[in-house]
């Protein structure tokens, strides 16, 4: 696959790769289908992100990217192509250099990158001589203070009804406002909203809980226990609210490889499926509680619950003629093994990038300053990833894999307060104002000078012999 640009990241080819062949994942080919659905993926037109042209893929790379994934427990990762070894190295750069680099930088704090790069073009090693950007990469990179800087157009299709072939291909969600008010512990009656995700094959209520409010937070704490419950499925599917658009949530399915699809502008029959779910909640469910007693969440909470196992799932659905929870056992299932809660909750974070505050080491989240281990203090700029409700830790993220590195909490002033600071092993150049010898005098002829100095020098002596007043 050839593509234009040399510095798109690794992680965004392999879910390029994967959106490609998730039909075939979700989807598994019966025996001796495979040839045929490799040969119509392969006449399909795709356009990376990176790209705007459109390409083919051939059936010998589909091949290679499916055998790949088909048992892999996170297949983008997987189909990610793989870094270079020398990646980060420079090839121009020797140890001699840097190791010039190295001293010139903490025996003259005050001269420029222009300077040190000037001087060590004129300085005669035995390697190829550096560019000045290759320079001032490798110094900032290090970490030395540096002084140089710069549906109007919609139209209606047919309506055909769908099922998928494989329990856990496809799950559904939507929200649903309740008819029934619930009292809040401040007295208050307000309307409940009711998240309930439901299997596509089967029809099983992977998970269903009442709310007060309909935010990204509440979706994600919905989508968490239902693959605690249930397993990993294969693509998410929604309308296009808010809470579904949010960056937490679209991060997250990014990270768990689940595909997100949302119906089509005025299609919310697509979702119907969903929809179908809410009859019997409120025929069924909500006519059986008293009305002439007041309801709490918590009740609400735990009479569904007790409603869906007990009632929902060993019920006869009129649509498959069995009962959901038969459905689910007795198809097959392409669901995947569920992460541990930790990694799924910080799986929905969204990835943002800011300034290091070089003063303290510290960096600011939606107004929330966080602390930074020192040894990420002399970096410009860092790729981290937090979820706007939950300011009580974020992640630095590896730029190159967007894998966890660290995690970092707000800063606790009371405990700077104590004053127990730790010493620093400074890298980067000292910046202790010189010592002047009163008894000490330069002497040209004698004193260790800069290569460009001596060069100057030698060339002028040259040139006026003379006035060859200073001897080289």
């Amino acid at each position: 696959m050839v593509t234009k640009s040399n510095d798109v990241l690794a992680y965004e080819r392999g879910l390029f790769r994967y959106g490609i062949i998730s039909e075939l994942l979700s989807r598994p080919p019966s025996e001796g289908e495979l040839a045929t659905r490799l040969r119509e993926i392969s006449e399909k037109y795709f356009t990376p992100p990176w790209d705007a042209e459109p390409i083919k893929i051939s059936v010998r790379t589909l091949e290679r990217w499916y055998a790949a994934a088909r048992k892999a427990e996170r297949p983008s990762e997987i189909l990610q192509p793989k870094i270079r070894t020398d990646r980060g190295q420079s090839r121009v750069l020797t140890e001699e250099h840097k190791s010039w680099l190295a001293d010139y930088c903490i025996k003259f704090p005050s001269w420029s990158v222009q300077l040190l790069f000037d001087n060590l073009v004129s300085e005669s090693l035995k390697s190829k001589e550096p560019s000045y950007s290759t320079v001032l990469r490798y110094l900032r990179k290090q970490g030395f203070r540096t002084y140089s800087s710069r549906n109007k157009n919609y139209k209606a299709k047919e309506i055909r009804s769908y099922e998928v072939e494989f329990v856990g291909q496809m799950w559904h969600m939507d929200f649903h406002k309740g008819s029934r008010m619930v009292v809040t512990e401040s007295g208050e009656f307000k309307q409940p909203i009711c998240m309930a995700i439901v299997d596509d094959k089967s029809r099983l209520v992977c998970h269903v809980q009442w709310f007060l409010n309909e935010t990204a937070e509440v979706l994600v704490h919905g989508l968490i226990q239902a693959i605690q419950k249930r397993g990993l499925p294969r693509t998410f599917y929604s309308d296009n609210g808010s809470a579904m658009k949010a960056e937490e949530f679209k991060a997250g399915l990014i990270a768990l490889d689940i595909k997100q699809e949302h119906t089509l502008p005025y299609a919310a029959y697509q979702n119907g499926k969903q929809e179908a779910f809410w009859q019997p909640l409120e025929g069924r469910l909500i006519k059986m509680l008293p009305k002439q007693k007041r309801l709490t969440l918590e009740v609400l909470n735990a009479a569904t619950q007790a409603w869906v196992e007990q009632d929902y799932h060993v019920k006869v659905h009129s649509e498959i003629n069995q009962t959901p929870l038969d459905r689910f056992f007795s198809s097959t299932n392409v669901l995947r093994h569920a992460p541990e809660y930790t990694n799924l909750k910080s799986s929905f974070r969204m990835q943002t990038t800011r300034t290091v505050r070089s003063t303290d080491a510290t960096i600011t989240l939606d107004g929330v300053r966080f602390q930074l281990p020192q040894c990420y203090a002399h970096m410009k700029t860092l790729l981290l990833r937090y979820a706007r409700w939950d300011l009580g830790e974020a992640e630095i993220l590896c730029p190159d894999t967007h894998k966890s590195l660290c995690t970092i909490y707000p800063l606790n002033k009371c405990a700077n307060s104590v004053g127990a600071r730790q010493e620093i092993e400074k890298k980067q150049r000292n910046t202790e104002v010189e010592v002047l010898n009163e008894n000490e005098f330069l002497d040209l002829s004698t004193d260790h000078l800069p290569p460009l100095l001596a060069h100057c020098l030698k060339e002028h002596a040259k040139q006026y012999p003379l006035g060859n007043y200073i001897p080289i």
